[in-house]
């Protein structure tokens, strides 16, 4: 898997901020461009976020940046810290 330098961070927020603004995504709209996500459809959903911890399967999605990518057994798992 390539790693995602901060060069690259940079270079798609320029992209985005040169956009002309009828051209931009909102914030909610980003949001749903990225499809489901494995917390979607967890119990845990909420309390994670209450907790501001993350589990593997959605560390996984958001690497992977696909929700087929996760295996159900996952979900839910193996909390961490929100970094």
């Amino acid at each position: 898997m390539e790693r995602i330098t901060i060069q690259d961070i940079d270079r798609v927020i320029q992209g985005f901020e040169e956009k002309p603004a009828e051209e931009k995504l909102s914030f909610e709209e980003a949001l749903m461009s990225v499809g489901p996500a494995p917390c979607d459809t967890c119990d845990r959903s909420q309390r994670c976020a209450e907790e501001a911890v993350e589990c593997f399967g959605f560390r996984i999605w958001v690497n992977k940046g696909d929700l087929s990518k996760v295996k159900p057994e996952k979900i839910g798992k193996m909390l961490k810290p929100c970094k």
